[in-house]
Parts: C-alpha cells; structure tokens; sequence
C-alpha cells in the first residue's frame, strides 16, 4: 500500500536550508495545496493541456481528480479505497490509474462524467506507466511472486500480454513514442540495471549499457523522436544523468555534478532535458539543453521538488512540491508536555534508533547533501557525524549489548550492510556483491545477522550471515521480499512478514510456518518475552491492530472500529503491557499521526498526541521510561512553473 509504505518506513522528509544566494529565476505558482486532503501523486498535464489530474486524499481514501490547468474547476472523477498514478491516453479521452480495490488492479475512468472501468484484475499487481502510442492499451508494470515486467492491457477489454523478452531479473520499460522499439531496463541484482531495446515487431533484444550501474525512469526515459533514451549512471560515483543512441549504443554524459542528478524528463521538442538534484544540499528542478552544456536552475528552494513533467507547449513544468519540519522529542510514558532534544528546520531526519542503555539516539540525515548517520546524546546537546562518506548510509540498528552498530551503505557500489564500533572508529562491511540487502536485524547473542536480498534471484529472499564476517546462508526461496525481520528472543526462530502473512522459520533451516494472521500485513513487532506480535491488517482501505501468538494461532483484534480507522504501526511498551500505536487523523483529512496507547490486558485505548498539522513517530524508549518521538510537520502542493524566458534566453548561446 503506497500510504502505508510512505508511513511505516518512519521518514521524515526536510529540505537543507543552504548559505547559496537564491538567484531570480521564474517564480512558481501554487495549482493545488493539501488544506482539503493530502496529495498523493499529480500535476499531470493532459495531452492538450487543457487539464491536470491528480490524486488526492477524502475522508482517508485517495481519489482521482481532475482540474483546469490552473487547478481551479476541480472535478472528484473516482471514488474507490486508494487510487492513484494517473495517466491520460495519448487522445485525453481516457486515465488510467492504479486502485486498492478491488484487489491492486488497473482502471480507467473518463475526465468527464461515467463510471470507471476495470481493465486487469488480481492477484497480480499492475501499476500504469503509461500509453500504447496509439491509444490501444495502457502499458503497466505487473508484479507477482517472483517476477516483475511490462505489459501491455487492451483499452477493448482483451487479454493482457506481455512486453518484451523473458529474462531473468526485474524489467522495467516503455514503447517509443512512435512505437517501433520496446526500451527497458533490467534489474539482476541490487537496485540498479543494464538498457535494453527490442524492436517491437520482434526480433532479439539488444542490450546498449554494460555496467550494471543504470536506471530509468522507465515511464519517461524516450525522446520525443524515438532515437535516444535518457537514463541514471553511477559510474561516476554519484548519481549522473546520460543518454544514449538506441541506433549507435553510443553513451554520453549529460550531467556531471559532484551531487546527485536524476528524474530526467524530456521537452516536448527534445531540445531539453528537466532534472532533479541534490546539488547546492537541496533538491530542485534543472533545466540543461539535451545537446550538453551548463545546467540551469529553475527552482531554489528549502522545499522537496519531485514528479517534474513538462506541459505540452514546453513552456512550463507542472512538478509537486513538498516541505517539512521536524524535532526529536521526549514525552512522558503517559503523555502531557514534552522536551525538545533536536530542531533542525530544513534537513532530512529518518531511521531514529536508540541505543539499548537508552542514553544515544541515531538518525540519518542529510544535512550535509547526502545521507549519514548522526548521533544525539539523549542527557542533551548537539547532534555530531556518526557515519560519513561521499554516498548514502543509513538505517542504524544497535547490536543488543550496545556495542557495535548495523548499517546500510551503497559506498560499495551496491546496497550493503557494514558494522562500526558504537563507539565510533572504522566501519566493515558485512555483505558484497551486486545485490540489494537491507531490512537487517542482529540475533539477540550478537553473532548473526538475519537479511533480505535480492542475490538469489528476483523479488528477495531470507538470509542469514556471521556478524563477524563470512558467507551468507539463504533461508528462504519464495522471492517475495519479506519485511519486519526480527528474532525469537531464543535466537532459534526468525520472523518476518510476507504479501498476505506472518512467518516464522527455524535459524537452522526448514520451511517456514505460517502464522495464521488475517490478511493484507503491514509491519509486524514481536513483545519483549517473545510470546506475541503486534501487526497491522489492511482490509478494505483501512488498517486494524492485531496481535497473534508467537506460535501461531487465531489473532485477536485491538482495533474497536471497524471502519474508518488506520494503525499502521504499533512498538511494545518496555514491560509488554501495552503498545503505542501510531493513529492516522482521518477527521482532519490530512494523513497527520498522532500517538495512542492501548493496554493488552483489557484493550484500553489512550490518546498521547493531538496535533492536527504534525505527525509523531516513536523511534524508542530511554532507560527512565520516556518516550523519543520525531515530530514530524507535513505540507504538500502541486505546482507550476514558466521556463520560457530561461530557455529562451540560454538558447541563443546553446549550440
């Protein structure tokens, strides 16, 4: 579930205020802001450019909508559990978007008036990224157990087919624009790909990048002429943006900032390249002629841009705009007046980890442009650079004695898991190779790590590796990438959570057991002593608090309502006699989170938090009891801004 991804992964965004003088430049303006429902995806131009859609939050469930290009004339055009992505057919008489109900399929519905019609239903999940240049079909990403590629769903009703060859690994793409050639990129490891082409009349594919060091966005990454395809490299060490010539394969570097470019979207007539950067320790919008040249700023601002897309004249971007600020608090157990440790207004804060003597909390945050790890003494005082290097590291996990400290970097080239002192010194690094590892969790002696990767094929599966060092084990071959990993406090079983499921497999081997919980599982904890886990189940577009025997058996249900509720998120209190939940304020229509307690004896509910504009999440506990809790305040908008005057004035000297 997207809100629930965005949710659970406990982060929160800040833009980096910097010391850079803001230039004039264009001046943007506000389309549509979050004061009636949060925004969930959008500012997508129709063909013509008469209109926008997006989607955005009512009552707790997401909705398409579509407005004049302005924003203003809002039509509500949808109104199923969560719907989003929408994309306009190539003669605006149609959108396609993705749904929650009734099982994660395609629809399409008019910008006009009728109702919406279902293209492909489940168990597959497909996602829209776009049209058949025709008009014909809508081109969706599908994934299922084990498997990830392209197809293509007839607007007639037909049966869905496939795109592109069969291969191994995740494959993601789009037809050129005048259809002739099938670009995409394939994942076989890690979180980067090798392009590829195939004609779309058949033939074999043909691969154009050989460094395993590639992405795209693959909905977007054609030229308007069908010749070129615009991709990310890592080559360099950091993100860059390239392109290259599907006829020659000849690559060439088009960005070549010490920071971060990526997102690139084409103009309309090809003759520029829009793009996101870190660069300056802020992401903005880029403009750079796709012949190559100096770069140029079109937004300068401490707010997150994101989604730029051009408007079919070429004179505009439509792009959506996000701003934060956030604390780290303590509360009292009980709720009431709390204390603030951090403010840091304008950077990136995500990850909070306390330390099991209850005295330091970790975070990552990319105050210095990109993200590392930091430290905060819980007695008081300022935060100071834990883990620092050139690429990202994040998600700081304390080993149980306090001792050492899990991480995740891509310092090596690819997303691995390293280990420091918590005492500071040099980190190690524990696994290697191309693949994509995270979501890592010590043993409770310390010696072994339990995590998911990708090294034995696609999706993810179980592995297990010494914390000292050495090969991993795998554990599981279901490729479905659990999530939640965590140990038995015997060091005997390891749990995790799977698409529909709770898991618990022996650390010797075996096949795993089901648990019994009901289905659509989102984050699971385990209690101190081991007995039960608290998990969120996600039935239609709400999300309901259960706990289950840690041996299996039938869960009992915490959550009293049954309807218009979402606990996606639950931590046991150090004792177990309870759990802070973390609540959506539905009532306020703005996804904001606010802190109860509920009692697993009798089920008593307790409000800890009421903010109507902040979130709060939990990160831990202190040794006395208190609560550490990251407020977090959330805005949101859709924007729109001129870049006619910027190109019009560098195309005079552009070559």
């Amino acid at each position: 579930m997207t809100r629930t991804v965005a949710i659970t992964g406990i982060t929160l965004f800040l833009v980096a205020c910097t010391g850079e003088t803001v230039r004039p430049g264009p001046e943007p303006s506000l389309l549509v802001d979050d004061s009636t429902g949060v925004l969930v995806s959008g500012g997508i131009p129709s063909p013509d450019g008469s209109r926008i859609a997006f989607a955005q939050s009512v009552a707790g469930k997401s909705a398409i909508w579509v407005a004049a290009p302005d924003g203003s004339n809002r039509v509500q055009r949808t109104h199923g559990v969560w719907d989003y992505e929408p994309w306009w057919s190539p003669d605006g008489k149609w959108i396609a978007y993705f749904s929650e109900s009734p099982d994660f399929d395609l629809l399409v519905v008019s910008p006009d008036s009728g109702e919406p019609r279902l293209l492909s239903g489940g168990p597959p999940r497909d996602s829209p990224r776009g049209w058949l240049p025709d008009g014909s079909g809508v081109v969706a990403s599908r994934t299922r157990q084990g498997d990830d590629h392209m197809i293509v769903v007839p607007l007639d009703g037909g049966a869905p087919r496939r795109l592109g060859p069969e291969m191994p690994g995740d494959q993601h793409g789009m037809v050129s624009p005048d259809g002739t050639n099938f670009g995409f990129d394939i994942h076989q490891g890690g979180g980067n790909a090798t392009l590829w082409v195939q004609e779309m009349a058949g033939g074999a594919p043909r691969q154009l990048t050989r460094e395993n060091l590639e992405n795209t966005s693959a909905a977007l990454m054609w030229s308007p002429d069908s010749r070129s395809l615009a991709y990310t490299s890592l080559r360099t060490g950091t993100t860059d943006i390239w392109i290259v010539d599907i006829a020659s394969g000849e690559a060439r570097q088009l960005t070549s900032d010490v920071r971060n470019d990526f997102s690139a979207r084409w103009s309309p007539d090809g003759k520029w390249v829009a793009f996101l950067s870190d660069r300056g320790s802020q992401t903005d919008i880029w403009v750079v002629s796709s012949a190559g040249g100096n770069a140029m700023r079109v937004t300068n601002d401490r707010a997150v841009e994101a989604n730029p897309r051009w408007a079919p004249d070429g004179h505009s971007l439509y792009y959506e705009r996000g701003e934060n600020d956030v604390e780290v608090m303590l509360l009292p157990p009980g709720g009431g007046a709390g204390r603030t440790l951090l403010s840091w207004p304008g950077q990136n804060m995500s990850s909070g980890e306390v330390s099991p003597d209850g005295k330091t909390i970790l975070f990552a945050s990319d105050r210095s442009g990109n993200s590392d790890i930091w430290s905060l003494p819980v007695s008081g005082g300022d935060a100071a650079p834990f883990v620092v290097s050139p690429l990202d590291d994040s998600y700081p996990v304390y080993s149980p004695d306090g001792s050492q400290v899990l991480f995740r970097s891509d310092r090596g080239g690819s997303p691995d898991l390293w280990v420091i002192p918590a005492a500071g010194g040099t980190p190690r690094q524990v696994t290697e190779g191309p693949a994509n590892d995270g979501e890592a969790a010590w043993s409770p002696d310390g010696k072994t790590i339990a995590f998911v990767s990708n090294r034995g094929g696609p999706g993810g599966d179980l592995w297990t590796v010494p914390s000292a060092g050495g090969e991993p084990t795998r554990l599981t071959q279901g490729n479905v990438r659990p999530r939640s990993v965590q140990w038995s406090p015997d060091g005997k079983h390891i749990y995790y959570t799977g698409e529909r499921e709770l898991f618990r497999i022996a650390v010797s081997g075996g096949q795993p057991q089901a648990l019994g919980a009901k289905p659509g599982i989102g984050n699971s904890k385990m209690s101190r002593d081991g007995s039960q886990l608290a998990y969120s189940s996600f039935e239609g577009g709400w999300a309901f608090l259960d706990v289950i025997p840690a041996a299996g058996g039938v869960p009992r249900r915490l959550t009293t309502q049954t309807e218009s509720v979402f606990h996606p998120y639950s931590v046991w209190a150090p004792d177990g006699s309870y759990l802070v939940v973390h609540s959506l304020d539905l009532e306020a229509n703005r996804d904001a989170i606010d802190l109860w307690t509920v009692r697993i004896a009798d089920g008593t509910w307790q409000r800890l938090t009421s903010t109507r504009m902040s979130s709060e999440f939990l990160a831990g506990f202190t040794a006395d009891g208190q609560m550490v809790v990251m407020v977090g305040t959330d805005r949101n908008q859709i924007m729109k801004v001129s870049v006619e005057e910027l190109l019009s004035g560098a195309g005079k000297s552009t070559p």
